[in-house]
């Protein structure tokens, strides 16, 4: 299985990372949204990027304290206080696009889909950007440069990091039921990549509720989860 220190560098590129391969005009646009992001939300001493595999590429101390924030997530530490947390997973039924999505359980059936096309390269960068962007959370969206070039140029970067690191192509993906955080209006689930090797790539998504539609709050690296058996009446 793939470590998860190779997948987790693919994901964190969204912001940070790809910098370091990205013209200088869209790298400075990227470096200003970080530096507005790191001045409103001051960081805590958490552990940095060293311990992961970065492929040689360096990082400022504007870019780890990036890294750092986005390692400061909830509610996933919750989730992860068990090595394996024991999921349902669900049937696919792909709703059609909508502006937006009032339904917790067709919102997660739609954005897992779109990372699935997006990760194997069904999609393109400039029209997932135009997805994503369409249903994300005011943070998600937060901690991508505000400028739509340097946005596309991102996704464009981390697609290609993402696949490149792949063993094999993914070849199809399940979604588990949502696990719902009421007091926080925000609703969790996973989701697996399945290889054509058989091996299997774990992201843990939360959405959050706004008015009346749901929206994409983080999609990160996970641990496995086990499969809740399903037992015949």
């Amino acid at each position: 299985m793939l470590t998860r220190s190779k997948i987790f560098t693919a994901y964190i590129g969204i912001s940070i990372i790809l910098t370091a391969c990205l013209p200088s005009k869209i790298e400075n646009e990227i470096n200003e949204t970080q530096k507005t992001n790191a001045q409103s939300a001051p960081l805590s001493g958490k552990k940095t990027s060293n311990d992961h595999n970065t492929e040689n590429i360096k990082l400022s101390e504007e870019q780890q304290n990036a890294l750092n924030k986005l390692e400061e997530k909830e509610p996933k530490e919750a989730l992860f206080e068990n090595d394996l947390e024991i999921r349902k997973e669900l049937d696919l039924h792909v709703p059609g696009k909508k502006a937006s999505f009032q339904d917790p359980i067709e919102f997660s059936q739609y954005i897992s889909y779109l990372f699935f096309a997006y990760y194997t390269g069904q999609i393109k960068p400039k029209d997932f950007n135009a997805e994503i962007s369409s249903y994300a959370h005011e943070e998600f969206l937060n901690l991508l440069p505000k400028k739509e070039e340097a946005k596309i140029e991102t996704f464009k970067q981390l697609q290609k990091m993402y696949i490149g690191q792949l063993r094999s192509p993914i070849k199809s993906y399940v979604i588990t039921e949502l696990d719902y955080q009421e007091r926080a209006g925000e609703a969790v689930f996973y989701r697996k990549f399945i290889l054509k090797n058989g091996e299997e790539i774990y992201s843990v998504t939360v959405i959050k509720k706004e008015g009346d539609k749901w929206t994409l709050l983080d999609d990160s690296p996970s641990p496995p989860y086990e499969v809740q058996q399903q037992f015949e009446k």
